[in-house]
């Protein structure tokens, strides 16, 4: 693409949003209550529209139940006023409603005409006015939503945290259709996340990192409570287990949070939280599928909400499908031979016809030679090389189907009772390629008898690197069930809060692999003593010289099974200490027992080292209790004076007894100033903590053929770098790692810090809002694991003797990269967001948001003995133990305009470009940068007629992702970028 179309891209929604902004004529100043809204309200329960009205456009509106009970509204559509809304919506009904202040609606009961309110006062944390009914003031219901990052109720408290909402507007004009690929274009969220865009190393999970730190290091909660980790990695929570279909926004504290949730919660924290106040049945259906025809994807959901005189329940299903993407089906992944774009040759040197290593060299059999004798084979070239991209997924094909069921009850007294029930069931199918026999180079070296019946040449063969094509393509099928069970009881008073839940959480996982080859039976077929049962294996033919016979004596399924469970208990107790000029004191105590279970069983064929080519593991079997207790606060210092429109302190404290490594403390403190009403500046400092995962205390160990670089394969190394005195072979890529957990590791602990401005100006637009905060995480005792990193110092300084294995020929055989608490990371960055909406009367509403991450600094040190490397701006691939991509910029930008029946929304997605070092050239070379256009439009018709029909282009101009060098999986860094290409879909969805 050259720069001129780049920029005439870039300069595309300008133009439009010019455009519009022409056409509509003068924006005229509006106050709060004649603010124009587009809304589009089925006819039902006017309770649950009111909490949903408020919710999707951060209007607060307070009532009690029996004010509402039994009303019902006809539907409403179109742009309203707020009183226009009101007066639609209340009908003729016998309440009314009262401006309290801005965006602050009361419903009353009794036929009284609409008045503004002057005097007010405070009650449970809201402004009424003081001559309010007796009767309303007592029976008010507090309809407030959660706020992640605090457990107090008091509003001011949430104004103090950076926080980032994804609500249903937006999940629903985004296109995507799972909660891990929605998070992925998330601005704060770099690195090494995983998902189906994933294909060799991956198993069809999903997980979130921001910071560009380790996933391990966001916390995700449902909720608001902690859910189980994966089974099998036991690393971090899969979010392909969540189903997007029930969803209602997903709040993102960009914030350490380990004072109020404990472990994990050093980047920040993940809250997903589900659709509460359904009413009535609401269905959606969506298909989509790539220019090219393939990822074909299927969505359907649908949610039932009903109710009782006491009692309200809500039923729902989720079912999604998507299909694949194959390597060679895209240009930039169809080769793993990068040389002409600047990289290396990646392509794989266990071959079909066999690579022979003999006492003269390295042969491999001529075309059309049968191979029984020494003349049909020839000396091996540097073209001599397997395509592994023929037959490796580039996204997996995925299958995830799922229900949930909700259920609250009035106990009377002013007690709650709630039950919540999650199951979601996924199936993922990577393909890999055929199984590689690197006979020298597997953990038992498997050797060819000189006597062999099928072996030419008279002589032992140690090193045979041979793919083999006749026992088809490896399947890796991962299957996983999820249950969730939530029993709870609250009670809410004037003045205080309580909530006391049980919670049970369980993952059973299991990865199968299809189409491989047992180490024992090719050991036993090549040797000379081979007679039956045994049947002699020929490597030396041509391509189909493995007969059915021979296939089905080494080949081999494989199958690891394991269960992750979390159960626990949690009792929290929020209440307002004292009241003071300056506003309530309010104080937050509670305590959370937890018990986390881990338990993975390989089959023998595993358990055993037995299944060619890596992927062996040991049985793990690991829990951990744990039990905390917390307190927080929020006192108020001043308000109303000159500049201190308002002025508070949080302060938090956790202490955390873990049964495996002991007590930890961990404090917070935030402060909250406002100078005048429109200016908010906000601060933080916490110590935070990361534990152990269950699987890095007790994995003892893990095979698996890594990805890396050996800087003795280059020839000017040998002899300049201390660990290079014999040149390696250049045509290997893949050597044996050997990764595990140890069960002394200590929790990684960290210190954060924070502060930033917000801004609501008032101007001639109703809704104005920027923020900017600067972030920063110096986390130490950093759990490190780095093959590559090993490798490199091995090679150039002699460190890490006793973890490099290499034969007589210099050839590395076998790496030990167990994990250790000896790293250190330093990050910091800012955080640019803001939001502009016109109220354009007749033309209809109009929004533009920004939301920005800049890396300043991102510096690792990998031991105390290394020097201490920024990162900010590059990648190094995960499969070399690298950190991912960390771009210096990632912004997303939007523009939606709404106006009656219509409804368009055209984002932008940006990364900067990156730097990355070529493999084995030891140069650098950049990443360019990359950026997508995604726009979609939708028709409402009246909801209770009509179905709403969305329909989009996501990636609207094709754009590619950006070579790399360094990535190992199909040539592009697929935990950045999306190599789908443009992307059509449809949508429909109706509420009854």
């Amino acid at each position: 693409m050259t720069s001129h179309a780049h920029w005439r891209r870039l300069l595309l929604p300008a133009v439009i949003l010019a455009a519009v902004l022409f056409l509509s004529g003068p924006v005229s100043a509006a106050s709060e209550s004649e603010a124009a809204y587009q809304v589009d309200l089925p006819s039902g329960d006017l309770q649950a529209t009111l909490l949903s009205f408020a919710r999707d456009h951060q209007v607060s509106i307070f009532f009690s139940k029996e004010t509402v009970a039994d009303i019902t509204h006809e539907a409403v559509m179109g742009t309203y006023t707020l009183p226009e809304l009101f007066e639609q919506l209340l009908g003729d009904a016998c309440i009314s409603y009262e401006f309290v202040r801005e965006r602050l609606i009361a419903i009353v009961p009794g036929c009284q005409q609409a008045v503004a309110v002057a005097p007010v006062s405070v009650i449970e944390n809201v402004l009424v006015e003081e001559s309010a009914p007796a009767s309303f003031v007592e029976e008010i219901l507090v309809q407030e939503p959660h706020v992640t990052g605090t457990r107090l109720r008091n509003p001011s408290a949430s104004f103090a945290m950076p926080l980032e909402v994804i609500d249903q507007t937006e999940i629903r004009l985004s296109g995507y259709q799972a909660v891990g690929e929605l998070l992925r274009y998330v601005p704060a969220v770099s690195g090494n996340s995983a998902s189906t865009l994933i294909s060799n190393g991956g198993d069809g999970t999903a997980s979130v990192t921001l910071r560009g730190l380790p996933a391990s290091n966001t916390l995700v909660l449902l909720n608001g409570r902690r859910m189980n980790t994966d089974a099998l990695r036991g690393g971090s929570v899969d979010l392909n287990t969540l189903p997007l279909g029930i969803v209602d926004r997903i709040e993102i504290l960009k914030d350490g949070a380990s004072a109020i949730y404990g472990s994990d919660a050093i980047a920040g924290v993940v809250n997903v939280i589900t659709k509460q106040d359904i009413n009535g049945l609401s269905i959606d259906a969506y298909t989509g599928q790539s220019a090219q025809g393939d990822l074909q994807t299927t969505h359907l959901s649908g949610l039932w909400g009903f109710e009782g005189e006491r009692w309200s329940s809500a039923l729902g299903m989720n079912y999604y499908d998507q299909s694949g993407v194959y390597s060679r089906d895209r240009t930039l992944s169809a080769s793993s031979n990068d040389r002409s774009r600047g990289g290396i040759d990646k392509r794989s040197s266990a071959i079909s016809p066999a690579w022979l290593g003999l006492s003269s060299g390295p042969v491999v059999l001529l075309e059309s030679a049968p191979g029984v004798v020494p003349e049909d084979f020839r000396a091996i070239t540097e073209d001599d090389r397997f395509e592994f991209r023929d037959f490796t997924s580039s996204i997996v094909p995925s299958t995830r189907l799922g229900g949930f069921a909700s259920l609250q009850w009035d106990m009377g007294a002013q007690w709650l009772g709630y039950f919540e029930a999650l199951y979601h069931q996924t199936e993922s199918i990577n393909t890999l390629a055929p199984t590689p026999l690197l006979s020298a180079f597997e953990p038992e070296p498997i050797i060819v008898d000189a006597q062999q019946v099928f072996n030419p040449f008279g002589e032992a063969v140690f090193d045979v690197r041979r793919r083999l094509l006749e026992l088809g393509p490896r399947k890796q099928i991962n299957d996983s069930e999820t249950y969730r069970t939530v029993l709870g009881f609250r009670r809410e008073t004037r003045r205080l809060s309580l909530d006391a839940a049980f919670t049970f959480n369980q993952t059973d996982a299991q990865e199968t692999f299809r189409n491989g080859a047992n180490a024992a039976q090719v050991a036993l077929a090549l040797d000379e003593d081979c007679a039956a049962p045994c049947v002699p294996l020929n490597i030396f033919g041509p391509g189909n010289s493995i007969d059915e016979h021979m296939s089905a004596f080494i080949g081999t399924d494989a199958r690891i099974e394991g269960v992750s469970r979390t159960f626990g208990f949690t009792f929290d107790l929020d209440w307002v200490a004292k009241q003071t000029n300056q506003g309530d004191v309010e104080l937050s105590t509670g305590f959370e027992y937890r018990r986390d279970e881990l338990d993975t069983s390989p089959d023998q064929i595993l358990r055993n080292n037995l299944l060619l080519g890596g992927g062996n593991r040991r049985a793990i079997k690991g829990s951990r209790e744990i039990v905390e207790v917390y307190a927080e606060g929020l006192i108020p210092l001043a308000a109303n004076r000159r500049f201190v429109e308002r002025l508070d302190v949080q302060v938090a404290a956790r202490v955390s007894r873990y049964s495996d490594f002991g007590f930890q403390v961990n404090p917070r403190l935030v402060l909250h100033w406002m100078p005048t009403k429109e200016i908010t500046w906000r601060a933080s400092g916490a110590r935070g903590f990361r534990a152990p995962t269950l699987l890095q205390l007790f994995a003892s160990s893990l095979q698996s053929f890594e990805q890396l670089n050996d800087p003795c394969t280059v020839a000017s190394n040998v002899g300049s770098f201390l660990g290079c005195d014999l040149q390696s072979d250049p045509s290997l890529t893949q050597y044996l790692t050997i990764t595990g957990g140890d069960a002394g590791l200590d929790p990684e602990r960290s210190s954060t810090f924070s502060t930033g401005l917000v801004w609501r100006p008032k101007w001639r637009s109703n809704q104005l809002l920027f923020s900017a905060d600067w972030y920063y995480i110096d986390s130490e005792d950093v759990v490190e694991s780095s093959a590559q990193f090993v490798l490199n110092q091995n090679a150039r300084l002699g460190r890490f003797e006793n973890r490099v294995t290499r034969n007589v020929d210099g050839n590395l055989e076998m790496i030990l990269a167990t994990l250790q608490n000896i790293g250190r990371r330093k990050v910091s960055g800012y955080d640019l967001s803001g939001q502009v909406t016109w109220n354009m009367r007749d033309n209809g509403r109009l929004t533009l948001a920004l939301n920005a991450t800049h890396i300043v600094r991102f510096q690792d040190q990998f031991d105390p003995t290394s020097p201490s490397i920024d990162k900010a701006g590059t990648f190094s691939d995960e499969a070399a133990g690298g950190l991912g991509a960390l771009p210096d910029w990632k912004i997303y930008t939007g523009l939606s305009w709404r106006h009656q029946h219509w409804q368009s929304h055209y984002t932008i997605y940006h990364v900067s470009s990156l730097r990355e070092e070529i493999p084995l050239l030891e140069t650098q070379r950049t990443i360019s940068s990359w950026t997508t256009h995604n726009f979609n439009v939708s028709y409402l018709g009246p909801l209770s007629k009509w179905f709403r029909f969305t329909a989009g282009v996501n990636n609207l101009f094709d754009e590619a992702p950006p070579f790399s060098a360094a990535a190992f999986n199909d040539s592009y860094d697929g935990r950045t970028y999306d190599i789908t290409g443009r992307y059509f879909f449809v949508k429909v969805d109706k509420s009854f």
